[in-house]
């Protein structure tokens, strides 16, 4: 969350010099500006590094005129509103001229005193500002509006959420002394302090996995995601407050297990369920054959989280499928959006997760590619927990078959150790008696990581050969034998 809609932490409150009545005291009659007619005011609302600031609203109201001397030679102001000049009188403002009682003011001291009498009255003050100015867009700037000839009372009324604080309340005259020129289109450019607004996207943690910390899973295995978001605090308004998850293909979204927790301080132990604050999208599990467009949105946000909590965050659980094995990898990005103008893009921070797959070579007892041979994976070497793996192109492999050139491929298990046994050999070899050991990791689908060899068995001599042949005259000669021995017990019996 690093561009404009993410708005770095700006310096305190201050505004640049075109704000200032830009005359102090009794100025040359020369001097004086073209009175009639009208001008323009327009704000340009930007951070301390030029970034424009939009959807910022600003309020104005006239509060004096100019007042130039037909005698002695003076061009100073007026100041019209009572309860205005009652503030600033109580910060120590006193009239430079007085002519048959109209007061005459210095505009700097005016200004002057209106910064001190923010300090205690910054919202009676502001609320003097009755009139709409505009409203800033994505450049910064408002309409410019057209406005006669005096001076005014500017506020700001209204800012989307990151504003630390509004700007002081100034005062600005239409026309403006600029190094000694008057200026008829007068351009105020107030800045503001800004919250630069956090979200962090992390992986919480995999259920069924060997590698926590490389972040692989198998085909299977349950990814619970942790997105944790700052809340803005301040004067700025926050209209809505979502987080927005994009999961690609491959993992599935369990709606049933989001949890939503605030946080009012960092030191907080005492955590607050506030999943009753937030509506979930979508309501069902999906099935991650799809890229999953997931919404999690506060209701009335400025009321419920704004000044109450620092940060909140939330977790749910997804399942990785069958269709990350196609990907390698699987990505999950959050975002937070805060923004009141829709027209800024929200930032996402972006997590994966890795999918992994194995490969070997079946050979026979002169080191040439075996096919037909067929094996099970499975989790521990009893081989009690069979694992389901599957080809690049997310086929259940069920068995696992060497193929031409004895080459075994397969994908969809985490990093870690495994075991392979051997089911079915071969026509005419033995199947391996034990199971064997490997281990997988990020790059053993990429290359065979050892052979597996099968020898021939024993084989009977075939049909109506040699040794046959012997086998039947031995048989018939012990037949023989016991029938001659039969006879002659018999005639000794009877004798």
């Amino acid at each position: 969350m690093k561009k404009k809609s993410m708005l770095k932490r700006m310096a305190a409150v201050f505004m640049g010099t075109v704000m200032l009545l830009g005359t102090a005291g009794a100025v040359s009659a020369a001097t004086a500006p073209d009175l009639s007619g009208q001008g323009s005011l327009q704000i340009f609302k930007q951070d301390e590094n030029k970034e424009p600031i939009a959807d910022v609203t600003f309020n104005y109201v006239e509060i004096g005129e100019f007042y130039q001397s037909e005698g002695t030679p003076v061009l100073g102001y007026t100041i019209t509103n009572d309860e205005l000049l009652g503030y600033l009188k109580t910060e120590g403002l006193a009239p430079v001229y007085t002519d048959n009682g109209t007061e005459v003011y210095d505009g700097a001291a005016m200004q002057s005193a209106l910064a001190e009498a923010v300090k205690t009255k910054k919202k009676e003050i502001t609320a003097l500002a009755v009139n709409t100015l505009g409203v800033t867009g994505t450049d910064g700037k408002t309409p410019g509006k057209f406005v006669d000839k005096a001076v005014y009372l500017v506020a700001e009324t209204k800012a989307p959420a990151g504003v630390k604080e509004f700007c002081n309340p100034f005062i600005v005259s239409v026309p403006i002394l600029v190094n000694n020129q008057w200026v008829y289109d007068v351009v105020a450019e107030p800045k503001n302090s800004v919250d630069e607004i956090i979200g962090k996207k992390e992986i919480d943690k995999i259920e069924g996995t060997q590698d926590q910390t490389n972040a692989s899973a198998g085909v299977g295995n349950t990814v619970t995601f942790k997105i944790t978001s700052e809340v803005p605090s301040g004067d700025g308004t926050l209209e809505k407050y979502i987080i927005r998850d994009i999961m690609s293909k491959g993992l599935a979204f369990q709606a049933g297990s989001w949890k939503v927790t605030g946080y009012k301080s960092d030191q907080d132990a005492e955590e607050t369920d506030l999943k009753a604050l937030v509506t979930a999208e979508p309501a069902e599990n999906s099935d991650g054959a799809a890229e999953t467009n997931i919404t999690f949105t506060f209701a009335e946000p400025d009321k419920n989280l704004k000044n109450t909590y620092i940060k909140v965050v939330i977790t749910y659980d997804a399942i990785l499928t069958k269709d990350a094995v196609v990907r390698d990898e699987v990505t999950n990005t959050a975002g937070l959006d805060y923004q009141n103008d829709d027209s800024i893009d929200v930032q996402f921070d972006e997590v994966k997760v890795k999918t992994y797959g194995y490969q070997f070579t079946k050979k026979d007892d002169k080191k040439n590619g075996l096919a037909g041979a067929e094996f099970r994976v499975y989790a521990d070497k009893e081989c009690k927990q069979e694992l389901t793996v599957y080809d690049k192109a997310g086929n259940k492999l069920d068995p696992i078959v060497s193929g031409d050139g004895g080459i075994v491929k397969f994908y969809g298990l985490s990093a870690g150790t495994y075991y392979l046994k051997e089911t079915k050999a071969p026509s005419g070899y033995t199947a391996l008696k034990d199971p064997v050991e490997f281990s997988v990791t990020k790059d053993s689908a990429n290359s065979s990581q050892l052979d597996i060899i099968n020898t021939k068995g024993f084989t009977l001599p075939s049909t109506g050969g040699i040794g046959t042949a012997v086998f039947t005259v031995v048989g018939i000669g012990v037949m023989v034998g016991a029938a001659v021995l039969l006879v002659r017990l018999n005639k000794k019996e009877n004798k």
